[in-house]
């Protein structure tokens, strides 16, 4: 009040008081209110015989006279007719039966605001139904007077859902709700422990002279297929060869069996949160899909709102009641790739289907969180890795023919790479359980195939120390290896060193210069140690390769439910 002289609110109105220079308190209006409950909805609405004016003339304050200027209840609330929600409703990914619903309320504030409801129009509602509400036209609704209705879809149907709930007055006036929505078949069938996990990127490269490269990533976010095996009887193999044949082409809800959990507590209808015994490094995420799953007749899916340790939230209430340790999954939406291969074995009446999916969700999943840094590249520093190198040595000359096949002259030949630089044909890493693959997952993510660079120790002993360092300083004394002779002058990427002291601490350098001494060679380094450089006190000292993956499209393998192993052809880079 005290920062607008001359202006006071009047039970949702603003009093503005001409002439006046202080502010003026005016007792709230008895009857001017606001209805929050419902505002809260958020409500599409039409105007009851809207007034040619929304501001009118206030008489009876004495000598002063003043404007009375209509607050929001009455610009946008009263004698309206409203629907909630006004924007109707996204269902996202329907896979089992989805019920919402949807009120229309009259604000009118006389009797003779009644309005009438002649009829109520529904397109494209295929698989629709009402649960409750009046759907007998024409009826009246009242001043204050609301109908709620629920109505449910369910998962069988067109396979895209664009539905108009249209709710018609007898004046002319038209409310309308947009109800859309995909429809998924539930893949229920419980597959083989092994599966095979593709990523693929997209990376440009265009390589300079001495190897340098420029990479640019056209898919940061990797697209995902997984490749199952299903053992069935022949009643489940005939169920999934009629599913095959009407919904080949459509898309499905595929559980993840590996991230599968259970309710740790009983849910009941309507409930909005289910407790799991975990969601951590499970693909449990906001926006995505669950499945309460008994067997693949007996499930509920549903829309993940958000992830709150192990409490998951729903985007609807539940529609059945499920019991304390009844399994809950994630699940991705996916489509079958062209070939499905089925092998029938007679004698023992099962049959073996070798399915590959595409996987339609892609997330981010980029993360380098626990890699140490050097020089602005993480460093791989994990132990359950296999690696086999191959050392390869490559000098190219770029001749440019003409279109009769012969060399033009006209063009000086260029040696693109004069650098030694090393192939890691077999870097092979192993996970154990769920949070080693998450781990892993982060870790590819973040390389976007073979765009990012990362540090890889040789995890040898490539240099032995001579001479004890007496105090921690920038040289180091090693056993004779021909590094000033061999690498001095052309250090490509042997000049990196990682020093590992025997209580597991470790520091990076890099390698500025060297030179012989009476029995061996001393190294400078790029700055001082940290602890002093001696044959008791250091455990290992490593090259370092700056690397990156050679392919932009790799394999995980997973041959138990928390095991998996992925091979991951490298190449050594040049980056100045």
């Amino acid at each position: 009040m005290a920062d607008n002289p001359g202006i006071a609110i009047v039970g949702g109105f603003n009093f503005i008081r001409p002439g006046t220079i202080a502010p003026v308190f005016i007792a709230p209006i008895i009857g001017i209110h606001s209805e929050p409950s419902r505002v809260g909805y958020g409500a599409k609405s039409e105007r009851i015989n809207a007034p040619a004016t929304y501001a009118r003339h206030v008489q009876n304050f004495g000598s002063n006279k003043g404007i009375l200027i209509e607050g929001w209840y009455d610009l946008f609330w009263k004698n309206r007719v409203h629907i909630i929600p006004k924007d109707g409703y996204a269902l996202g990914n329907i896979v089992s039966p989805q019920q919402r619903t949807v009120e229309i309320y009259n604000a009118g504030e006389n009797v003779d605001h009644a309005r009438i409801v002649n009829n109520i129009v529904l397109t494209g509602a295929d698989g629709f139904q009402w649960i409750s509400g009046t759907t007998s036209t024409p009826f009246t609704l009242g001043a204050h007077q609301s109908e709620v209705y629920v109505w449910e879809v369910s998962e069988d149907g067109a396979p895209t859902l664009n539905m108009l709930i249209d709710f018609q007055f007898a004046d002319g006036v038209s409310l309308t709700n947009f109800v859309t929505g995909s429809r998924l078949v539930l893949f229920g069938f419980e597959p083989q422990a092994v599966m095979n996990e593709v990523l693929e990127w997209y990376t440009d490269i265009n390589e300079k002279e001495r190897g340098i490269e420029q990479r640019v990533s056209s898919r940061d976010i990797p697209t995902r297929s997984l490749t199952r095996q299903f053992v069935l009887d022949d009643q489940e193999s005939v169920q999934l060869e009629l599913l095959l044949w009407d919904w080949f082409e459509r898309q499905i809800g595929l559980p993840v069996w590996e991230d599968q959990t259970t309710l740790t507590n009983s849910a009941s209808v309507s409930d909005t949160s289910i407790v799991v015994g975990t969601t951590a490094s499970t693909e449990f995420r906001a926006g995505g899909l669950a499945v309460i799953f008994v067997d693949k007749d007996q499930f509920e899916a549903v829309s993940i709102d958000t992830v709150a340790g192990t409490t998951i939230n729903l985007q609807g209430p539940l529609l059945g009641a499920w019991p304390a340790g009844t399994m809950v999954m994630p699940m991705n939406t996916a489509v079958f790739r062209d070939g499905v291969q089925q092998d029938v074995w007679v004698a023992d009446g099962v049959r073996r289907f070798v399915i590959t999916f595409d996987i339609l969700e892609r997330f981010d999943l980029a993360s380098e969180t626990g890699f140490a840094t050097y020089l602005g590249a993480p460093v791989w520093e994990d132990g359950l890795t296999l690696r086999s190198e191959q050392y390869q040595r490559t000098i190219g000359k770029n001749i440019i023919r003409g279109r009769v096949g012969k060399a033009n002259p006209n063009f000086v030949h260029r040696t693109l790479r004069t650098q030694a630089y090393t192939e890691v044909q077999g870097f092979t890493i192993y996970v154990e359980d769920r949070a080693e693959l998450q781990r892993l997952r982060g870790w590819l993510h973040a390389r976007r195939g073979r765009q990012k660079a990362f540090w890889l120790p040789t995890s040898k002993k490539d240099l032995s120390v001579d001479v004890d360092q007496v105090g921690t300083n920038n040289e180091i004394e090693v056993k004779t290896v021909g590094y000033e002779r061999f690498i001095e002058a052309n250090p490509g990427g042997r000049r990196d060193i990682r020093i590992e002291y025997v209580d597991g601490s470790v520091i990076y350098r890099r390698i500025t210069g060297s030179e012989l001494t009476v029995t061996g060679e001393r190294l400078f380094l790029s700055s001082n140690t940290t602890q002093l450089v001696t044959a008791a006190n250091v455990a290992r000292i490593s090259f370092m390769l700056l690397v990156r993956q050679d392919l932009d499209k790799l394999s995980i393998e997973h041959f138990r439910l928390d095991d998996a192993i992925v091979n991951i052809p490298l190449k050594e880079v040049v980056e100045s």
